[in-house]
């Protein structure tokens, strides 16, 4: 698991970064997708945290899962990544209604980044197809390697937060207690 704090766009931010090592997680990486900060150790930080393959990776290559409530910076993360839009943005939530693969080389070594719908409490969530939605971004924990939990450094971490982590924890996503 690696916690990035989306949205952290200057020094004014990183304050509120000490509430977020409350989730257990180390490090807490402070990102800005929109503007492209700390992206490039996030790539480093899942890098480190992928399995050691010895032989040829089968299929497509390491699953990294982007999760996280709605509206957090997912999809312009994955976006910042890639360095081009490949994904949806929009200022409103539930843009992100599927799980979209994406294949990434990063220093010869081959990705999927994964991205995923928001993940909104089961309280919150009324329509069949929001539903379906969550149920497609939780599956997608089945199948990842790495789980990047994204959160808005503006909203603090909440509750929701540490649920989406622990979701990640049951389905096995690896963790690193660096």
């Amino acid at each position: 698991m690696i916690l990035a704090v989306n949205k952290v766009d200057g020094t004014a931010q990183e304050p509120s970064l000490g509430e977020c090592y409350r989730l257990g997680f180390s490090p807490v990486l402070p990102i800005s997708a929109e503007h492209g900060r700390g992206v490039a150790e996030l790539l480093e930080a899942a890098r480190d945290r992928a399995p050691v393959i010895d032989v040829e990776v089968p299929g497509p290559g390491v699953r990294v899962a982007i999760i996280g409530r709605p509206n957090v910076g997912k999809s312009s993360l994955v976006n910042a990544v890639l360095g081009h839009e490949r994904v949806l943005v929009h200022a409103e939530p539930g843009t992100t209604r599927d799980t979209v693969d994406t294949p990434v080389t990063f220093r010869d070594r081959p990705y999927v980044l994964i991205d995923t719908a928001g993940i909104r409490r089961k309280g919150k969530v009324s329509e069949a197809l929001e539903k379906l939605s969550v149920v497609m971004a939780l599956k997608s924990l089945e199948r990842t390697d790495v789980a990047v939990l994204v959160l808005d450094a503006s909203e603090g971490v909440t509750a929701q937060d540490a649920h989406i982590a622990g979701y990640a924890d049951e389905a096995g996503a690896p963790s690193s207690s660096r």
